[in-house]
C-alpha cells in the first residue's frame, strides 16, 4: 500500500512484560480523507460479522434467494458445485451455489460474480480456486458450449445424465475413460465415484456456459492480483502466511 493509503497508529508497550500488541490495517480509511475520497463511506450500510462458516454460508444462501434486483459477489475463489446449505448423503447434498445463481438470474435478478484469477500464477500451478476452470477439468462430457444445451445445466441433470451414460455406453465413451484415468479409477464405480464425476462435469459445464454468457442474467469476470506482493506475503511466515494462503488459495 502507498503512504497515502496506510494509516499510522500508536502502539503502547507494557512496562512489566515489555510487550505490545497491534493489528494489521484491514480497511482503507485513508482513502476517505477530505479531498481524497476515492471510496467514500456512505450511510445506511449494515455489516454483520460471521465467526462460524456455516452461519455465513447459510446467510449467503438466504440473501441469494431473497434478492430482488441484483447480486454482487467478489471472492478469491468460486466453486459452482459447493452446497451452501448441506444435508446428508453424496453430492449434491443440497442446492449448489451455481444452481442458486442460475435460479436468481432466471427470475430477473442481475448476478455479477468477480473472481480473483491470475493466469501466470495458474501456469505456475499455484492457483486452483475455480473447480472446472482452473482445475478438475478432465470431465466425461463437454457441455455448456451451446446456448440451447446450457439451459439444462443443473446438479440434478448432471447426476441423471451420468447415470444414463454409465447404463448405456460408458465403456465406449473416450471422454469417460479419460476422466476415470484422471481420477485414478480403474475399477467398478462406487456411489462416491459417480458423485465426483458428476460434480466435475457440472462445474466444467457451468463455467463454460458462464464465460460464454449463456446463463441468463449471470455475468462472470476475473481480475488479476499483484503476484509479487502475494509472493512476499506468503514468504513472510507466521500468521500472515496462513492468512494469505486462506485468502488466495
Amino acid at each position: 500500500m502507498s503512504d497515502d493509503i496506510n494509516r499510522c497508529e500508536t502502539t503502547y508497550i507494557d512496562l512489566a512484560s515489555k510487550n505490545g500488541k497491534c493489528t494489521t490495517q484491514w480497511l482503507l480509511e485513508n482513502r476517505n480523507l477530505k479531498g481524497k475520497a476515492t471510496h467514500p463511506i456512505t450511510n445506511n450500510n449494515k455489516i454483520t460479522m460471521f465467526i462460524c462458516g456455516k452461519d455465513g454460508f447459510d446467510n449467503i444462501a438466504k440473501e441469494i434467494k431473497n434478492a430482488k434486483k441484483s447480486i454482487d459477489l467478489c471472492c478469491w475463489g468460486f466453486d459452482p458445485g459447493m452446497e451452501l446449505v448441506r444435508e446428508q448423503g453424496s453430492w449434491p447434498r443440497g442446492e449448489t451455489y451455481g444452481d442458486m445463481l442460475i435460479s436468481a438470474g432466471r427470475r430477473g435478478v442481475k448476478v455479477r460474480l468477480l473472481v480473483w484469477f491470475d493466469w501466470y500464477a495458474k501456469q505456475a500451478g499455484s492457483v486452483n480456486n475455480m473447480p472446472g476452470f482452473t482445475h478438475e477439468n478432465a470431465v466425461w462430457r463437454i457441455d455448456g458450449w451451446q446456448e440451447k444445451i446450457s439451459i439444462n445445466i443443473s446438479a440434478e441433470n448432471s447426476i441423471l445424465a451420468l447415470r444414463k451414460e454409465l447404463k448405456n455406453s460408458a465403456p465406449h465413451n473416450e471422454n469417460m475413460v479419460s476422466a476415470l484415468a484422471a481420477l485414478g479409477i480403474y475399477r467398478k464405480l462406487k456411489e462416491e465415484d459417480v458423485a465426483l464425476l458428476a460434480r466435475r462435469e457440472y462445474c466444467f459445464s457451468w463455467y463454460r456456459a458462464a464465460f460464454s454468457n449463456f446463463l441468463t442474467n449471470v455475468e462472470v469476470r476475473t481480475h488479476t492480483g499483484d503476484t509479487k506482493s502475494i509472493k512476499r506475503q506468503l514468504a513472510g511466515g507466521g500468521e500472515s502466511t496462513a492468512r494469505y494462503r486462506a485468502l488466495f488459495y
